[in-house]
């Protein structure tokens, strides 16, 4: 059966997966209304994140 495969696979993952550390990252927040503050804050983040003059 699909569904008990996809589980053991989930289970196997599981057991070997570690959560990404001390990676930054943005998180946006979306509503019907503010797409275009959250196309304004993206393109802030990835400005700034390859921004080489910073680092």
């Amino acid at each position: 059966m699909q569904g008990d495969a996809d589980f053991t696979m989930y289970q196997s993952m599981k057991k070997v997966w570690e959560p990404v550390k001390n990676h930054h990252h943005l998180v946006l927040h979306s509503t019907n209304d503010n797409i275009n503050d959250m196309l304004e804050e993206t393109a802030t983040y990835l400005f700034l994140k390859n921004d080489k003059t910073k680092h």
